[in-house]
C-alpha cells in the first residue's frame, strides 16, 4: 500500500457501513469526520486524493489508477447509503450512483478550496448546504 492507499485507509470509509447509524447518519458522520480532520489541522492541506488528482497527468498512470480505485470504492459506499435511504423512505427514481458522484465531487471541491484559502469555511458550507440538499432527495417525502 502506497501513500495514497494509506491515506485512503485513514479516511474512515468504514463509517459508511456502520450498522448502528441510519444511512443519512453514516454520511453525516463520515463527512463531518473528514471536514473536522482537514479544517481542524494547524495547516489546511485539503484531501490528499484530490491533491494528487489535481496534479496527475498522462505521465502518472499508476497514480491515476490508484485515484480511480479510491474514488470508485468511496462513491460505491456513498451510493449504497443513498440507495438504502431512498429504499427505506419509498423514494423512487433516484440515481444513487450519480448522486454519490455529485456529493463526492462537491466535497472534494470544498476540500481543494479549503486548501487554497487556508480556511475550513468551504468544508462547513458543504456540511451545511450540499450534504443536506443531497440527503433531502432521499428523505421521506411526507
Amino acid at each position: 500500500m502506497g501513500p495514497l492507499g494509506a491515506y485512503a485507509a485513514s479516511q474512515r470509509l468504514d463509517m459508511l457501513t456502520d450498522p448502528k447509524l441510519t444511512p443519512a447518519g453514516r454520511l453525516r458522520a463520515h463527512f463531518t469526520f473528514l471536514a473536522d480532520a482537514i479544517g481542524g489541522a494547524p495547516v489546511i492541506n485539503g484531501c490528499m486524493v484530490a491533491n494528487f488528482a489535481a496534479e496527475s497527468s498522462d505521465e502518472t498512470p499508476l497514480i491515476r489508477e490508484q485515484i480511480a480505485t479510491i474514488y470508485g470504492q468511496w462513491s460505491t459506499l456513498i451510493a449504497a447509503n443513498l440507495q438504502e435511504a431512498a429504499d427505506s423512505t419509498g423514494v423512487k427514481g433516484i440515481d444513487s450512483q450519480a448522486s454519490a458522484w455529485a456529493l463526492l465531487d462537491a466535497y472534494e471541491g470544498a476540500a481543494l478550496r479549503a486548501r487554497a484559502t487556508a480556511s475550513p469555511r468551504p468544508l462547513q458550507n458543504f456540511l451545511q448546504t450540499t450534504l443536506p440538499l443531497v440527503l433531502s432527495a432521499v428523505a421521506d417525502p411526507r
